[in-house]
């Protein structure tokens, strides 16, 4: 998909759920920000279904959202090796 990040905001900040596929693909058709192409995708790798959530549709589509700002997820700054992270000082957000 070409445009994963502007699907997984549209699954998250504007569609109502619980929604079914018929209902995310109606919604999907009706978008102009998205491609011919990805939306052809959505179509195709979403199983029939009932979601509760954007989570659900992007775990059913094998979306993942991409690591956070910062690099908190996967150990941080310093690895698992115990190595200097900046004088003992905790990280700032």
């Amino acid at each position: 998909m070409q445009n994963m990040k502007g699907a997984m905001d549209h699954l998250k900040t504007h569609q109502k759920y619980p929604a079914t596929k018929a209902e995310l693909v109606a919604e999907c058709n009706s978008l102009s920000d998205f491609s011919e192409e990805d939306k052809k995708e959505f179509m195709d790798k979403l199983p029939e279904g009932t979601y509760a959530s954007a989570e659900e549709v992007m775990k059913a589509l094998g979306m993942s959202e991409p690591p956070m700002a910062g690099g908190t997820a996967g150990g941080g700054m310093g690895g698992s090796t115990g190595g200097n992270t900046g004088g003992g000082q905790p990280p700032t957000m």
